[in-house]
């Protein structure tokens, strides 16, 4: 069973494996080769995320010329202050790196997979959020899947 569009553009996932796709980096120096992760390789992951709340002062230009044409000067510092500050959650940073039994590591970069600007981040009530997190959703739920299947395997093997 594929699920390719879970994952966006840069990576093809299946039951079995995960793989980066030859066509994203062929188009994007900055993935440089494809592979493939089978699912009886994944030893662990670590999630390596920056998630953080922004400040938003709303409109304090506008406010200001509207305050300094009613009031004055006094008027247009307090419109500039007068801004609603409101709170938002943006994501920077969305990586798992995977670790296999042969030593080896993959990083895969969600928010590279779904082309998101990383100095600009991910809105966390966004509708390109929602797909970044069904691709960390399944991207879990498949390495622990794969780690508890593998450590029983291997626990097998000892006894």
């Amino acid at each position: 069973m594929s699920i390719f569009g879970v994952l966006g553009g840069r990576y093809v996932a299946h039951d079995d494996c995960i793989g980066r796709r030859e066509q994203a980096w062929q188009k994007d120096a900055r993935l440089r080769n494809e592979w493939l992760l089978r699912f009886d390789d994944v030893k662990d992951y670590e999630i390596i995320q920056d998630v953080r709340e922004d400040r938003k002062n709303g409109h304090g230009v506008a406010k200001s010329i509207i305050g300094g044409a009613i009031f004055g000067a006094p008027g247009a510092i307090v419109g500039a202050v007068s801004g609603k500050n409101k709170q938002v959650s943006k994501i920077y940073q969305l990586q798992f790196v995977v670790q296999t039994y042969d030593h080896g590591k993959y990083l895969i970069d969600l928010l590279d997979a779904f082309s998101v600007n990383m100095a600009l981040g991910v809105k966390c009530n966004s509708s390109k959020y929602y797909d970044v997190k069904r691709a960390y959703d399944y991207l879990v739920n498949w390495l622990e899947k794969a780690k508890a299947a593998n450590s029983n395997n291997i626990a097998d093997q000892w006894n």
